[in-house]
């Protein structure tokens, strides 16, 4: 119970600093630097958590922490909601199958695991965008964006694993969940 609350209350930070915090310091960066692209970039706490719960949890706990992000996503009033659903959940089942055949043992190995996630996911919300929005996605025009979203998720998804690995330790689920060593992290 303490580490479903506990967990609960990091996705909820972690939407409030994408939607409020960071938003404005990206937009702020966007007009300091007159590169317009940073306006459109933010950092994924929720889809890096997601990550990590996947490979940490049961895969039902997984997907229904998908689900909570991806309703949390919708609450925040995230673009394409729905798309964003689908690719957070479809991460989810992906990592739970990963859970005990992946060593996460050093932060490079953390950034690698997450950047091919991100892809993942950026091509499901790219694909799935056009289907339910109908929107004439130029898949080639989309790449720089796509590489600044990798990147960015990248640099950030070593210190949320840190965290949420010691949220588990102090919870008490780091013993019993552990699915997969983080030694050396």
């Amino acid at each position: 119970m303490r580490s479903g609350l506990v967990t609960f209350l990091f996705l909820l930070i972690a939407f409030i600093l994408q939607t409020t915090f960071f938003a404005h310091m990206f937009t702020l960066l966007a007009h300091g630097t007159g590169i317009s692209d940073f306006a459109f970039q933010n950092f994924n706490f929720p889809f890096i958590a997601v990550i990590y719960l996947s490979l940490n949890r049961g895969r039902s706990s997984a997907l229904i922490w998908a689900v909570i992000v991806g309703m949390l996503a919708n609450a925040f009033g995230l673009a394409w909601g729905e798309t964003t659903s689908f690719g957070v959940i479809s991460i989810a089942l992906i990592g739970s199958f990963l859970k005990g055949r992946v060593m996460l043992s050093t932060a490079t190995s953390v950034m690698i695991l997450v950047a091919l996630f991100t892809v993942l996911e950026a091509l499901f919300h790219l694909v799935l965008g056009k289907m339910v929005h109908g929107n004439e996605v130029l898949y080639w025009g989309q790449f720089g964006l796509v590489f600044r979203h990798v990147v960015l998720q990248t640099m950030v998804a070593p210190i949320v694993f840190y965290v949420l690995k010691g949220l588990d330790h102090w919870t008490g689920t780091m013993n019993e969940r552990r699915a997969f060593p983080l030694t050396n992290f």
